[in-house]
C-alpha cells in the first residue's frame, strides 16, 4: 500500500491539474496536457477549466505514508 502512496504522491507532485467548477462532479481532474487539449474547456459543460491547488492532497499522502512507515517499523520491532 505505501508504494501505491508513494506512486501517487508522486504524480500529484509532477502534474499540474484542471477542473471545472462549473459541473456537478468536481472530481474529474485534467492534467496539463489533457486541458491542453481540450482548449482549457470542460468537454461536459463547456466551461473553463481552472488550475486546481492539489497542496492539501500531497500534505494528505504524504502523512499517510508516514503513517505506514511507522507502522511498519512497530511491526518488525516486535
Amino acid at each position: 500500500m505505501e508504494m501505491k502512496l508513494r506512486d501517487r504522491l508522486y504524480f500529484e507532485e509532477n502534474n499540474y491539474f484542471f477542473i471545472c467548477n462549473q459541473c456537478e462532479d468536481k472530481t474529474i481532474k485534467y492534467n496539463f496536457d489533457d486541458a491542453y487539449e481540450l482548449n482549457f474547456r470542460c468537454p461536459e459543460c463547456g466551461g473553463i477549466l481552472e488550475a486546481q491547488d492539489n497542496k492539501d492532497i500531497i500534505e494528505f499522502l504524504k502523512k499517510r505514508i508516514l503513517v505506514c512507515e511507522k507502522t511498519e517499523i512497530k511491526i518488525n520491532e516486535s
